[in-house]
């Protein structure tokens, strides 16, 4: 199993790779947290919610980051 310091080194990578290359999102708003996933122990849910930049205020929006620990590969979901 994956211990609890590299669950948060890939909290904090998904949350840098968001601000760095999604510049339609507010960097200061980007909040990445863990959920934890009962049905799946090789992988692991991270939600992802950040203001979008619009006029003439902010839109909030929110997506699902899954890791698969076996493969590393990570897939984005709409919540």
């Amino acid at each position: 199993t994956i211990d609890e310091a590299r669950i948060e080194e890939v909290r904090e990578e998904i949350a840098a790779a968001v601000r760095c290359f999604e510049p339609r999102l507010i960097r200061d708003t980007v909040k990445v947290t863990r959920e934890t996933v009962d049905d799946d122990d090789l992988r692991l849910r991270y939600v992802v919610r950040a203001d979008l930049a619009c006029m003439p205020f902010a839109v909030p929006v929110q997506f699902v980051a899954d890791v698969e620990l076996d493969s590393g590969c990570v897939t984005l979901a709409r919540m």
